[in-house]
Order: structure tokens, then C-alpha cells, then sequence
């Protein structure tokens, strides 16, 4: 619970590495932007939580300016390319996790229409794969690889940004 003056406290927390989350009941538009301790972005790396020490200067920020990215794929021929799972990947590779919230794929619809909405703001490639095995895009060795193919993208907090791709 949080309290009037917007201080929270959680205890009895065992040593361990968590992931942070937040969310403001009938909030519609908002979402977490960060979760700040010990200078790094909780919702980016673990929180480690060791010998029940306490954590204090835990900044939780909401947002309500979405960062979104989408365009088209199509194929040689202009074609929806509809086969192509869209992989959108940080630049920096300290986010490369597993179930990092900055490593998306989505595939296109019909129309050959792409939507990653909610992207942390940041440097990122794009590319394309026929076909990825499930999860397979955490993959360290896989992502460099996809280096050479992709596209580098900048996003600002709240930017709305169009990307078409071509599959040749």
C-alpha cells in the first residue's frame, strides 16, 4: 500500500532477486516507466534483496506517454510479408536476459501492419526471422549475429516513430 504522501514499504522480503512492478487501480493510460534502485532501472535488471537488509530511495515513475514503433513488412514485391516475425532488440547488450521487457517480437497482421507499443525509450535493432524457435531471440550468440541484418533505430520517451521493412 502506498500512503499519502506516496511512501510504500514492503517487508519481511527474503534474500533473493526480484522483479519490480507497480500499478495504479482505474489508471487507464498509465503504466510503469521505471523502477529505480540503487541506480539501476528495476524493471530492467533483478532487485537483489540480500540478508533482509533494507532497501530504501526506491523511486517508482509513472508514465502516460506511450513510445510506440510500427510500420509495414513487406516482401521484394510489396507484398504484406506475413511469414516474418518482427524482432525489435536493445543496441546495448546488458539487456540482453532473459524476459527482458526490451527484447519484443510481434509478426504482422494481414495487411503487413507491425505495432510494438510500451518500448522503453532507447537504441534498438530491428530485423526480421522466418520461423524462431520460441525464445529463442534471448539468445546472446543469435542477437550479434543479427547485428550485420538489422536496422538501428532511436526511440524518445513518448515518440510514435514508422519503420517499413523490406524483406529482399
Amino acid at each position: 500500500m502506498v500512503d499519502a504522501g506516496g511512501k510504500f514499504t514492503i517487508s519481511d522480503v527474503f534474500p533473493g532477486k526480484y522483479r519490480v512492478s507497480a500499478g495504479l487501480p482505474g489508471s487507464a493510460g498509465w503504466f510503469v516507466e521505471s523502477v529505480t534502485a540503487n541506480g539501476e532501472d528495476a524493471l530492467d535488471m533483478p532487485l537483489e534483496v540480500l540478508n533482509r537488509r533494507t532497501i530504501s530511495g526506491v523511486v517508482i515513475t509513472m508514465g502516460d506517454r506511450i513510445t510506440e514503433l510500427s510500420g509495414t513488412v513487406v516482401d521484394d514485391k510489396g507484398r504484406p510479408a506475413t511469414e516474418q516475425t518482427l524482432l525489435l532488440y536493445p543496441v546495448d547488450q546488458k539487456y540482453w536476459l532473459p524476459q527482458s521487457r526490451r527484447i519484443r517480437t510481434t509478426r504482422a497482421g494481414e495487411d503487413g501492419q507491425y505495432t510494438f507499443r510500451l518500448v522503453p525509450p532507447g537504441d534498438y535493432r530491428l530485423t526480421t526471422l522466418v520461423d524462431p524457435e520460441p525464445g529463442s531471440w534471448y539468445d546472446k550468440a543469435l542477437l550479434t549475429e543479427l547485428d550485420a541484418s538489422s536496422v538501428r533505430i532511436s526511440l524518445a520517451a513518448g515518440e510514435k516513430r514508422v519503420e517499413h521493412v523490406r524483406i529482399r
